[in-house]
């Protein structure tokens, strides 16, 4: 799982640094990264 979701956030990033995703501000980042890491989405700890 832990993979899966670096490679979504390397590809959202990736979007950006190219130009694909002008206006993703930081804040959706850091926002979709707290919302994957919840433990609805990842599991008990």
């Amino acid at each position: 799982m832990a993979t899966a979701l670096r490679a979504l956030l390397v590809g959202l990033s990736q979007g950006v640094i190219l130009g694909l995703a002008d206006a993703a501000p930081s804040d959706y980042f850091a926002a979709t990264a707290r919302a994957l890491i919840t433990p609805d989405v990842l599991g008990p700890p």
